[in-house]
């Protein structure tokens, strides 16, 4: 490891972050001379941070490794002390992260060696058990995987227009398919359609079927539309009603996907451009918006003087609900690309912007 010469030396531990010592994770060491010591990172509260670096030096691998910090299973060990624990999301778009499955060990293959060579050269540190759970998006599975690997289903009823828009590679406003897309997409959800006598009610919790089905026969879109600009609709829908991952109107259960205390890594590389930034654009919304109810339900509890039957329907509803998170995103430049990345980077956006208040 490289030594640095600064002024004025830095002596002891250092510690960066909040000052409460809720969440306490081993970074590293100070790399200067002088009487240096460890680095620690106070994750204790809502926190933004953003890792910098030229390419090769280190990146994912020091955030991978700050991130397992967070899931130990001992609350007070060498790389993690915990008073009280969250959930931990991370986004692999190059699915490197899913190592960490694998416990480290003196024994076993070479690579595994080497890793664990190197933590002995750490004064104190011995390996630590993690909890983690890796997910692969349904349908994308390789049979070479990991056997613990999870499968993960897209939550279809999450997908808003501009979602579609991107997968259909339109535009809602300047192109004839677009425009059809966001009319079947608020006539499914919000208006209800109508074909012949038959009224189809608006449904929140609604599947591709219904999207395709309101293009194929609501009476408005085949007055409006032409039959070929609705095929070059209903097509694509249609294959993507064939995969495995849009095969679940809710998806996979955000409380199942983030658990406090828990790593949870999704890894993301086997997807297209358009589905990679969709799924992060749904996921950050859909984070956001469940850690918004629960966080009111906390103020509620911890500030409102209430019954004690609405205090136990309010902790019954809370565990519904995803734990504070944090959302780790790793190489974000594929996952919200200079195009076609806007609907990620606003959702990213507001849940910097306003999510530290959850």
């Amino acid at each position: 490891m490289a030594i640095f010469d600064v002024e004025p030396r830095i002596s002891g531990d250092v510690y960066f972050g909040h000052n409460s010592p809720d969440s306490v994770i081993l970074a590293g060491k100070v790399a200067e001379k002088g009487v240096g010591g460890d680095i620690y990172f106070d994750g204790s509260d809502n926190f933004v941070v953003l890792e910098v670096g030229k390419r090769g030096s280190g990146k994912s691998y020091g955030m991978g490794a700050l991130l397992e910090g967070f899931a130990t299973t001992s609350t007070n060990s060498n790389v993690g002390k915990h008073k009280s624990r969250r959930g931990v999301l991370l986004l692999d778009p190059l699915d490197i992260h899913w190592t960490a499955l694998i416990p480290l060990s003196a024994d076993g293959p070479e690579g595994l060696k080497r890793q664990h060579a190197v933590l002995k050269k750490w004064k104190g540190l011995e390996p630590e058990k993690i909890a983690v759970n890796v997910w692969v998006p349904a349908g994308f599975q390789w049979e070479i995987d990991h056997p613990e690997f999870r499968t993960y289903y897209l939550p279809v009823s999450e997908l808003q227009a501009a979602d579609w828009a991107l997968l259909l590679a339109t535009d809602l406003i300047l192109e004839t398919r677009g425009r059809l897309i966001d009319e079947a997409h608020q006539k499914v959800t919000t208006l209800g359609w109508k074909s012949g006598q038959t009224k189809t009610p608006a449904r929140k919790d609604y599947s591709i079927q219904d999207l395709i089905a309101c293009i194929s026969k609501d009476d408005d879109i085949g007055q409006f539309y032409h039959a070929e600009t609705i095929r070059s609709v209903v097509q694509p829908l249609q294959s993507f009603a064939r995969m495995p991952l849009f095969s679940a109107r809710g998806g996979t259960p955000m409380t199942d996907l983030v658990q406090e205390g828990k790593l949870s890594i999704l890894s993301m590389a086997r997807l297209s451009e358009s589905l990679r930034t969709v799924l992060t654009a749904v996921l950050v919304r859909k984070l956001y918006e469940d850690r918004s109810i629960a966080s009111q339900i906390n103020r509620r509890l911890q500030l409102q003087t209430i019954s004690e039957t609405e205090r136990t329907r309010l902790k019954e509803e809370l565990v519904k609900h995803v734990p504070r998170t944090i959302l780790a995103i790793d190489e974000a430049q594929i996952l919200m690309p200079a195009r076609g990345g806007d609907l990620a980077r606003s959702a990213l956006n507001s849940y910097v912007l306003q999510g530290r208040r959850n």
